[in-house]
């Protein structure tokens, strides 16, 4: 008989037990799942904010060409990415984004011809910093 109670007392703290944790790991398995989703939509935006600036990366990795016959060029494509990435982005991460952003525009839009190129070849890199894959 204490065998049996004590069976039986095994069996109802298992059920209680799978009862209670049921919920709990299909509440992990469900965030789980909705990390990764949003991790591979972030990493998708962040490839195409980076190659929004691969034609300008090459050509002032070279410098072979005036800045601003290039940079007018990729500007309505580059604000676009710019702006769409920068709404993926937490909020702590927002002012540093914006600063490397306000210091690209502005380079992008100055008359200084003397090291324009590694200038702005400085801004861009620092705003793709921030579209590094998660």
């Amino acid at each position: 008989r204490q065998l049996i109670a004590m069976h039986m007392t095994a069996t109802a703290i298992i059920t209680v037990s799978g009862i209670v944790l049921s919920p709990l790991v299909a509440i992990f398995l469900y965030r789980l799942s909705v990390s990764r989703e949003r991790a591979k939509a972030f990493n998708e935006i962040c490839t195409r904010f980076r190659s929004a600036f691969s034609e300008v990366i090459a050509e002032l990795s070279t410098c072979q060409n005036d800045v601003h016959y290039i940079m007018p060029k990729a500007r309505v494509s580059h604000d676009a990415a710019t702006d769409e990435f920068r709404r993926q982005l937490t909020h702590g991460k927002l002012a540093a984004f914006d600063a490397a952003v306000n210091k690209f525009r502005t380079l992008r839009n100055s008359n200084d011809h003397r090291s324009a190129c590694s200038k702005l070849l400085g801004a861009v890199n620092e705003m793709l910093n921030f579209a590094k894959p998660t």
